[in-house]
């Protein structure tokens, strides 16, 4: 009974993963919306859907040799194993991301054309 209770009350201290749909990709077909369903970052986990991802802006960091996005007008390094490496079908970068403590933290990343 114990473990049950202990189990419970570390489940409840996760936080959530919420999904968001502001309807930015409301006009996205539906095979758009497919393709998106179907990213996966270098780990091979799934970025999740059109609606919980947000056009990015991006730069490529020289010092770093990595990327870069601005959440909440702050910079934030994206870890290495969220880009995605596939080709943008977008055009622009895309960031899916969740608050932690108020920090965001990064789930994949889809660089944009021209980074």
């Amino acid at each position: 009974m114990l473990r049950i209770l202990v189990a419970t009350l570390l489940l409840a201290m996760i936080p959530p993963a919420i999904a968001r749909d502001n309807g930015q990709y409301a006009q996205k077909s539906p095979e758009m919306r497919d393709w998106v369903r179907g990213l996966k970052d270098k780990r091979g986990v799934g970025c999740c859907d059109t609606a919980d991802g947000y056009p990015a802006e991006a730069e490529w960091d020289t010092d770093s040799k990595g990327y870069r996005v601005r959440i909440d007008g702050k910079w934030y390094a994206v870890p290495d194993e969220t880009v995605i490496t596939e080709p943008n079908r977008f055009g622009y970068a895309v960031v899916w991301y969740w608050f932690n403590g108020g920090v965001p933290m990064i789930r994949c990343f889809l660089p944009g054309g021209g980074a």
